[in-house]
């Protein structure tokens, strides 16, 4: 339970720094990539450690890959195209 427990406490650092990166003016863009990254890392492994059975987890480690691709794919097909000197797709 204690390694559960700061787990949750990492995450909610992260959220706290990711809070302050946003107020003192830094591309909110940039900054929701990189701690939503680490989120997702840190909810994995909470639930990994909080014991949870691969017939449970499998779901949601499912959703957590689904938004990571998101997060992380979404501005390089657009930086791609900008490199391409092509208009990005609306």
């Amino acid at each position: 339970m204690t390694i559960s427990a700061v787990v949750l406490v990492f995450g909610v650092f992260v959220l706290l720094l990711a809070t302050y990166l946003i107020r003192i003016g830094k591309s909110s863009e940039s900054v929701l990539r990189i701690f939503g990254t680490v989120l997702i890392i840190v909810i994995s492994v909470f639930l990994v450690v909080a014991g949870y059975t691969s017939n449970q987890i499998a779901p949601v480690m499912g959703l957590l890959g689904t938004i990571a691709g998101y997060l992380l794919g979404k501005e390089t097909a657009t930086r791609s195209e900008k490199d391409q000197g092509k208009e990005p797709a609306k």
